[in-house]
């Protein structure tokens, strides 16, 4: 697709998509139009720009079987978030996943945490 519209996401869940990526955004005009049920989507990809604890929760309401997968500001994290060893020097890790601020859901699990 050239570009995303609500009637080429309609065009995804007819074709049963299970996997895509989008920005904050373009779930803001699914959630407005009513369109951001899927019945097949397993994974959501999204990232771009900070995503809202309202619009996250809509999301979770709308799509309650879709696993949603963070990915703003990856780039800066990525050293430390794929280290399969730990922290610098040994130690253990502090990261423990957190409910995202309004929604109640978990931001999601570091492999070995």
């Amino acid at each position: 697709m050239p570009r995303f519209t609500v009637e080429g996401w309609a065009l995804l869940r007819a074709l049963g998509a299970t996997h895509t990526s989008m920005v904050p955004a373009m779930l803001e005009t699914l959630l407005a139009a009513g369109q951001a049920h899927h019945e097949t989507l397993r994974v959501l990809q999204y990232g771009g720009a900070p995503v809202r604890p309202g619009t996250l929760r809509r999301t979770y309401e709308a799509m309650p079987g879709v696993r949603m997968l963070n990915m703003f500001g990856q780039t800066e994290g990525s050293p430390s978030a794929c280290s399969p060893r730990g922290p610098p020097g040994g130690g253990r890790r502090t990261h423990r996943p957190a409910p995202v601020r309004g929604t109640g859901r978990p931001r999601g699990r570091v492999a070995g945490a």
